[in-house]
């Protein structure tokens, strides 16, 4: 792709609808795929197909299935078809396209959430390019999460974090108050928000804007949504007082109210399931994830349009970007992270082959936590600080604890998750007024 074209991509990407009938093209050139690619039929099994196959048998919750039809244009030349693809059958192209990504590159290891992930390839994408985007989103932009810990993740949480500070220090403090790290949008992060997201033209939309743009950029998506929650903490906590701050991680977390920026019969969607609703079995009928553990609503939360968003992330990126120091990234993520080795020139990439091999120098992907990255106020300066604000104080020792155990806290996350399947300065208030909220 030339320079030109990733500019275009980039400028269409935030436009109502995204890509529109030009998606399928541009994610074969944006990922560098290959359509004649196709895995060999001969190849070992791998480790995690068990684990794959138990995912697989529960996806497919959220997007609707059935008589699907496909609006794209390819090269250059508008195309539709129509597939009558039933929950079971994509269920069993889902786990195929999986399975063969793992066995081709068994150093690979498969995180729960990744699944969800690729189901957007899937029901996006004709079957010729599946298997090369899948291959290259994986061994370039999901490579981090995909060795033998989940470690890299909390690295791009304390970058989250980071920002977060930089960009809303009062505000960032408020919400350290509950958790050292933004935990909330731990499953965001992972997934590329494909497993929160409520509907398949909002995360094909998403797709558009990550695809076009460096990996690091699902961080600063997920700090314009912590700061577009800002009036709902806010009021949570005067209105509740302390017992606000327990209501922090139900604000934070969830992507229920955001809509595409379109009226109803402009959205541009993809695959839709053309029979009317009463003709449908009730297995059919998108649903949000059963889970146990949802007894108590989602606080509501005023609409906010994708595109106002993902503006959003973008005035992030412009004023906080990724070299800025208060981000710390260069002693978070290490040189062999997708944040260090991806490029829009495919040939400085990596080759596949090293790529994958990246997987097994975990100390290469992500720095352990070191205190001296909450920057320089000592922990003298901010003692005294809490103690007039009447804050809980977390020593610098406490935090390190806190952070140095935070795999067994990450743990406990996933197994939630797997029950529910300088720098210049920026008034966010203003901009944070600019969002579309209905």
């Amino acid at each position: 792709m030339t320079d030109n074209l990733w500019e275009e991509a980039r400028a269409l990407s935030l436009l109502p609808g995204g890509f529109g009938a030009r998606r399928i093209d541009l994610w074969q050139h944006l990922l560098n795929a290959t359509p004649s690619r196709q895995p060999s039929p001969q190849l070992d099994t791998h480790p995690d197909e068990r684990q794959i196959k138990l995912d697989t048998d529960r996806s497919f919750v959220l997007y609707p299935v059935g008589k699907s039809k496909y609006f794209f244009i390819f090269h250059g030349r508008l195309k539709t078809f129509q597939a009558q693809r039933s929950k079971p059958r994509l269920q069993n192209e889902l786990n195929a396209l999986l399975t063969s990504i793992f066995r081709t590159h068994p150093k690979l290891s498969y995180f729960q959430g990744y699944h969800d992930i690729i189901s957007v390839i899937l029901l996006t994408l004709p079957s010729p390019l599946q298997f090369s985007c899948a291959e290259k989103l994986s061994l370039h932009r999901l490579r981090d999460s995909m060795g033998t810990s989940l470690e890299p993740v909390l690295g791009l949480l304390r970058v989250l974090r980071n920002l977060l500070r930089a960009s809303d220090p009062e505000y960032a403090e408020i919400l350290e108050r509950t958790n050292p790290l933004p935990y909330p949008l731990l499953s965001s992060i992972l997934t590329l928000l494909s497993h929160d997201m409520p509907s398949l033209p909002l995360i094909q939309h998403l797709f558009d804007f990550l695809l076009c743009r460096e990996p690091i950029m699902v961080v600063y998506v997920c700090a314009a949504i912590i700061l577009s929650r800002k009036p709902l903490v806010m009021k949570a906590l005067e209105d509740e007082g302390d017992d606000g701050i327990g209501m922090i991680h139900s604000l934070l977390g969830g992507l229920s109210d955001l809509h595409t920026g379109q009226k109803e019969d402009e959205r541009a969607t993809f695959i839709v399931d053309t029979r009317p609703r009463e003709e449908l079995e009730p297995e059919d009928i998108p649903l949000p994830p059963s889970d146990d553990e949802d007894d108590v609503l989602e606080p509501p939360k005023p609409r906010i349009s994708l595109p106002s968003l993902l503006q959003l992330s973008c005035t992030l990126y412009e004023t906080h970007p990724p070299s800025d120091a208060a981000l710390n990234l260069s002693n978070i993520m290490g040189p062999q992270s997708v944040v260090s080795t991806w490029s829009e020139i495919p040939e400085n990439l990596p080759p596949d082959e090293e790529a994958e091999l990246m997987v097994l120098r975990p100390d290469l992907i992500v720095y352990p936590y070191d205190p001296t990255e909450d920057g320089q106020e000592t922990n003298l300066d901010r003692t005294r600080k809490w103690k007039q604000k009447g804050t809980r104080i977390i020593t610098i020792n406490q935090k390190t604890a806190i952070i140095g155990s935070a795999v067994f806290v990450l743990g406990v996350a996933i197994a939630v998750y797997n029950t529910r399947e300088g720098s210049r300065k920026l008034d966010f208030t203003t901009l944070l007024s600019g969002l579309s909220i209905v």
